[in-house]
């Protein structure tokens, strides 16, 4: 073996003189070690096998590799910046081709003007110092919309806002109006089943009686005009509940001066009600409605579009 260690000597320098340029780099040895250690992780992440001097290898490739990319990416850069300016610069050229063009105007030109602009009168100047003159067409567009857009969105805003303060107060009305009709439909329901003095057991005169009364009375008049409907099924539940015929004992609750403006009495039977006038049902809404005294009244009827 100690022979033949001379002889190969010559084939190690000549491998040696080969690959030592590639093995330079420009990197620093803990760029490589960090880069090294990343590509180590992510093969053993995939149970790969390897060793430590191919990581440093494949580390400096991969170090190389983003040298030369981020190198292009600047010469492109360079090169786009390059072709700008180029542009600007032609553009420049350009515009001072134009002005020099223009300006052939003499001394005498001059004066001319200056004469002309002294005996302009106040409102020939405002003008010309506004340059309306020299607006044309679309530039006039251009400030009509302008001026026109903020216009509209404060407009719609303002509209938007009007309509949904209308939109929320109008849902709160319902809601109050049907908290008034359930707490109604509540009392009610307690007195009539009230187990000690039911309520269609009362005499004339009972308290019973007279708090009935007093809750129909103040629920009709808590719902205003345009609640018809609600006003027409309180007195639905009266007449079926059997609380406004006239029996032996009379009505449980007797409707007179009750406020049944707007009620909405469509195919409403109010027969044997006690207490109901003419004036009272003047404003309400009657159609197909059984009155008091059996007879069907549709005076409503062509104003609801229904049909008698």
């Amino acid at each position: 073996m100690p022979t033949t260690v001379p002889k190969l000597q010559p084939l190690f320098q000549a491998l040696r003189a080969r690959f030592t340029p590639a093995l330079q780099h420009p990197f620093t040895d803990e760029q490589v070690r960090q880069r090294a250690q990343a590509i180590w992780q992510e093969r053993t992440a995939k149970g790969q096998s390897g060793t430590a001097e191919e990581d440093w290898q494949q580390a400096i490739k991969a170090l190389r590799a983003e040298r030369r990319r981020e190198q292009r990416q600047e010469r492109r850069r360079q090169k786009q910046e390059q072709r700008i300016n180029a542009k600007a610069h032609q553009l420049w050229e350009t515009r001072q081709l134009k002005l020099r063009e223009s300006d052939k105007r003499t001394a005498v030109d001059d004066w001319r003007d200056a004469e002309a602009r002294l005996k302009e009168s106040g409102w020939t100047r405002f003008v010309r110092w506004t340059g309306v003159r020299e607006k044309k067409g679309w530039d006039f567009v251009q400030l009509l919309a302008s001026i026109s857009i903020p216009v509209v969105l404060f407009a719609g805003g303002t509209l938007f806002t009007y309509w949904n303060n209308q939109q929320q107060q109008q849902i709160a009305e319902n809601r109050q109006q049907d908290e008034v009709l359930k707490n109604y439909f509540d009392s009610m329901k307690g007195l009539l089943l009230d187990k000690d003095h039911p309520l269609r057991q009362s005499k004339a005169g009972d308290e019973s009686r007279s708090i009935a009364r007093t809750l129909t009375l103040t629920a009709l008049r808590q719902m205003d005009g345009k609640d018809g409907q609600r006003k027409g099924l309180l007195l639905q539940f009266l007449y079926e509940s059997g609380l406004i015929k006239v029996g032996k004992k009379g009505a449980v609750v007797v409707l007179s001066g009750a406020d049944l403006s707007g009620a909405d009495l469509w195919r409403a039977t109010l027969l044997g009600a006690q207490g109901l006038t003419d004036e009272q049902l003047s404003d309400a809404q009657l159609c197909q409605t059984t009155l008091p005294n059996d007879t069907v009244n549709n005076r409503d009827c062509k104003a609801l579009g229904i049909q008698p």
